[in-house]
């Protein structure tokens, strides 16, 4: 089957929805993706005015791109040493999500011992056990 009309399909990133002047977002690109047939793209923001009322938070304006809990500022990376006896050590390393909505690595330091601290109430309330020490810049699970 040929077909003598190509269709010209783009992907897209961020798609700013619920925001003041979102057409402000797309100036820069804007001739770039009207020549696309199909435009497929995510929503980044969320489309909703009742956020408070549904997750008991206003966005932070300080983090434009990460419109998240303030909590979702605390992650971690899952880590897990094996080697041919099987698990040597399993643990996290702790993270910070900046204002770019960027992780940044913490470690043992005082901003990675709050994110770690976030470990315990979490799985706790999930029955799980989670204690942990601290093995270098990771939270190494006991």
């Amino acid at each position: 089957m040929s077909n003598s009309t190509a269709l010209k399909r783009m992907p897209a990133g961020d798609l700013i929805l619920d925001e003041p002047e979102p057409d402000s977002f797309f100036g820069p690109a804007r001739s770039a993706l009207q020549e696309a047939d199909l435009l497929v793209g995510h929503v980044e923001v969320p489309h909703t005015r009742r956020r408070r009322e549904l997750f008991g938070f206003e966005p932070d304006p300080n983090y434009p791109t990460y419109p998240f809990h303030p909590e979702a500022r605390n992650a971690m990376i899952a880590v897990c040493e094996i080697g041919a006896e099987g698990v040597r050590k399993a643990g996290s390393i702790p993270c910070w999500v900046n204002p770019k909505g960027q992780p940044e690595i913490c470690g043992d330091d005082a901003r990675g011992r709050t994110v770690a601290s976030c470990i315990r109430p979490i799985t706790s309330k999930a029955a799980l056990c989670a204690d942990f020490e601290w093995d270098g810049n990771w939270a190494r699970f006991l």
